[in-house]
């Protein structure tokens, strides 16, 4: 990784240990109910400890999902 790579990774990346706390908060607080979504209140979601956000508009479109079902099924080769 060049200069440009760690300065970029610098700004963009994060730790492992903060990056899985928008799964951990979900599954373990208590509080958390059934459709919330949890993410990074800054950077779109990037960085900070996680908190009830809006889900992208994209995410409530049937076609858009099922598509994306679909095509994980096939990538995986699970089916649910």
């Amino acid at each position: 990784m060049g200069l440009q790579g760690i300065i970029m990774n610098f700004f963009m990346a994060q730790k492992v240990e903060m990056g899985i706390l928008p799964i951990l908060r979900p599954a373990t607080d208590t509080s958390a109910k059934r459709g919330e979504y949890y993410g990074h209140p800054k950077m779109d979601n990037w960085r900070c400890y996680p908190v009830i956000n809006e889900v992208n508009p994209m995410a409530n479109k049937p076609e858009i999902t099922a598509k994306l079902w679909t095509v994980s099924e096939g990538l995986t080769s699970v089916r649910f």
